[in-house]
Formats: structure tokens, C-alpha cells, sequence
């Protein structure tokens, strides 16, 4: 069935066809079988129905995937992925800039450095969906239904992606020292409409972005996320 499932999947066959060479496979002789018998006889044979579905998704798999790496997620360009193993509240750690270092004498002593940690908190939640190939389509002979429905489902899945990264962004969430991402005290807070003159202050306040320690990150803006009316 690994051979039947590779060469139908390459080839997105007709449902007919994956159904008659799933049953042929399971010992069903199907050459005088329409599509309605082949659905019908499909039913009754539990190895069957089991390689069917097996190569369907496989199919469905397949081309979700192609679709994801053709569809651009704006929010990968700005964002990292981590690994998480389970869902419970996971702390994400990491070292705060070191600032400038110290001078070291001639034959002097090397300094120790302290490195201070921050955390952030993230808890993940499962979403997701599934598109099924109905009897109708099936007997109808057509993939055109269950290819719609894994393109579909792709692009909804890249939307909940996108969505749930800007509402993130827009809520100006409170971080680890108990202000909003965006605020005064972090130099990353302004309230004047976009302009070049306003742009020009943001890139500014941006270098003057401090961390936990109260240091400037000295690092300079790289993406501009402004909303779909600008």
C-alpha cells in the first residue's frame, strides 16, 4: 500500500481510482465495479477502507503543506519559533545585554560578570479542523471538493497564525516588570500620527529602548507594522 499510496498521491488520482486499487489491494475484485459498487464494496472491507483513508490524508497532508510554503506570513519575518511539550504556562528565559565592559589593567585581575536573566511567560492551546471526503464526492468521482476544503482549512490555518500574533501585538501586553510592552518607561511609547517626522522619532526612541536593567538596548527598528489604512 506504501507503492499505491505514492503514486496516487503524486498524481492526486480520482477517488475511483485510489478506491479500486485500495480494494484490488485487499484481495477485491473490482473490474466490473461502477463507482457507486466500488463505495458500497469499499464499506465492507476493513483493510479496504483503512488504506483508503490512509492515502486521502496522506494526499490531503500533502498538499496543505504546498500550500503553506506558498502562502507569505508577514509575522514569520519578525518572530522566532520555539519547541513547547506540553500545555502548561512554559517561562522562556534569556540574558539581558551585558552593556559596556570593563577596562582590564596590565597583568590586572579579569572582572566576573554578572549575568542577569528575564522571563517571559507563554501557554499554548490547540486549534484546528478537518475536511472529509463525502460519499457524494466519492461516487461523483471528484478530488475538486476535498482539494478546496485542504486549501481552505491551509488558509485558515496561516489566518489563526497571523491573527493571533497582531491581536498579541495590539494588546500591548504587561511583561515580567509589570508594564506594557509598549510603554514610556521602556522608550518605545509614542502617540503621534505617522509621518516622516514621526518615523524619524521612532527610529530614535528605538535606539533608546532600554531593557530590565534600565540600560538602552542600542538597537535600531528593522520592520514597520503599520495597520491596512496606512
Amino acid at each position: 500500500i506504501e507503492d499505491i499510496g505514492k503514486s496516487e498521491i503524486k498524481s492526486f488520482a480520482s477517488p475511483s481510482t485510489v478506491a479500486r486499487a485500495c480494494l484490488e489491494n485487499a484481495g477485491v475484485r473490482t473490474t466490473y465495479m461502477n463507482n457507486v459498487d466500488l463505495f458500497n464494496e469499499l464499506q465492507k472491507s476493513q483493510q479496504g477502507i483503512a488504506d483508503f483513508t490512509y492515502i486521502t490524508q496522506s494526499a490531503g497532508n500533502t498538499q496543505m503543506a504546498t500550500i503553506f510554503q506558498e502562502i507569505d506570513m508577514t509575522s514569520a519575518r519578525w518572530t522566532d519559533e520555539m519547541d513547547v511539550t506540553n500545555f502548561n504556562k512554559v517561562t522562556m528565559f534569556d540574558t539581558l545585554p551585558l552593556g559596556e565592559l570593563p577596562i582590564i589593567a596590565d597583568k590586572g585581575p579579569v572582572t566576573d560578570i554578572a549575568f542577569t536573566e528575564y522571563a517571559e511567560e507563554v501557554q499554548i492551546v490547540t486549534r484546528g479542523g478537518k475536511s472529509n471526503l463525502s460519499r457524494q464526492a466519492i461516487i461523483n468521482d471528484s478530488f475538486g471538493a476535498f482539494a478546496l476544503a485542504n486549501r481552505k482549512l491551509a488558509e485558515s490555518y496561516i489566518y489563526t497564525i497571523e491573527k493571533g500574533v497582531y491581536d498579541k501585538l495590539v494588546s500591548n501586553p504587561t511583561m515580567k516588570d509589570s508594564k506594557a510592552l509598549f510603554h514610556n518607561d521602556h522608550h518605545n511609547l509614542g502617540t503621534a500620527a505617522l509621518s516622516s517626522t514621526s518615523l524619524s522619532a521612532a527610529k530614535t526612541a528605538l535606539m533608546r529602548m532600554v531593557d530590565a536593567n534600565s540600560r538602552e538596548i542600542g538597537r535600531p527598528g528593522k520592520f514597520l507594522i503599520v495597520t491596512s489604512e496606512h
